[in-house]
């Protein structure tokens, strides 16, 4: 069977990645955080090599020689290069931060970082781990089990410290930044003991909790 894109698209697209995923943390446009689904670029490399061993791959060079591309403000993009055979995709991405903002004068180690998912990047627009691109919802963030552990024992233990926010506001904040179900409930047990103790709306609070689950699909 001769290889072209639809062939290499169909093929890599089945490919099941879920149990490598991984999540990153970032902000949001409004300023929220949220996890994004992402494929390690070792895992994809085993995968790749499973089924194109012959893939290639080379990043492109500035005119310095270098694999960074500079823009007028500082910040920079990596790009790429990746055949198998004769179907060859240029990918690039941006040099980000921690929470996923490009930056003025990246260092070496997001530029790193950078030309790592670059890599996934083009795997991705071949087909591999395709869905974690339009289908992001299929792969949930979960706190780690240690996490969840120590937020639930947390809240069975009654000397638990509250959060200690005196705004009604600023206290159920602290509950939109979890992602776990079980972690939120735990927290909110908490958050619930400080508006008590605070004399706050506790109806109020027990609306915006049943609205987050609702929004959430949590039980």
């Amino acid at each position: 069977m001769s290889i072209n894109k639809k062939s290499v698209f169909e093929t890599l697209s089945k490919i099941p990645v879920k149990d490598y995923v991984k999540h990153s943390k970032a902000e949001d446009f409004d300023g929220s955080v949220k996890y994004l689904p992402y494929l390690p670029w070792t895992h994809a490399h085993q995968l790749m090599m499973a089924k194109y061993p012959e893939y290639e791959w080379s990043f492109s060079e500035n005119p310095e020689g270098l694999e960074v591309f500079y823009f007028k403000d500082g910040t920079a993009e990596v790009r790429v290069v990746m055949s198998i055979g004769d179907v060859t995709m240029i990918a690039s991405k941006t040099v980000t931060n921690g929470t996923g903002s490009a930056y003025p004068n990246p260092n070496a180690n997001d530029i790193h970082n950078a030309k790592m998912r670059c890599r996934t990047r083009a795997m991705a627009e071949l087909g591999l781990g395709w869905d974690l691109w339009i289908n992001p919802e299929n792969y949930p963030y979960t706190e780690p089990e240690s996490v969840v552990k120590e937020a639930l024992e947390k809240a069975e233990d009654s000397k638990a410290e509250e959060p200690k926010f005196s705004k009604a506001e600023d206290l159920f904040s602290s509950l939109l930044e979890i992602e776990d179900e079980k972690v939120a409930k735990a927290k909110f047990k908490l958050v619930k003991n400080a508006y008590k103790n605070r004399k706050m709306d506790m109806d109020e609070l027990e609306k915006r909790w049943s609205e987050l689950k609702k929004e959430r699909k949590w039980k």
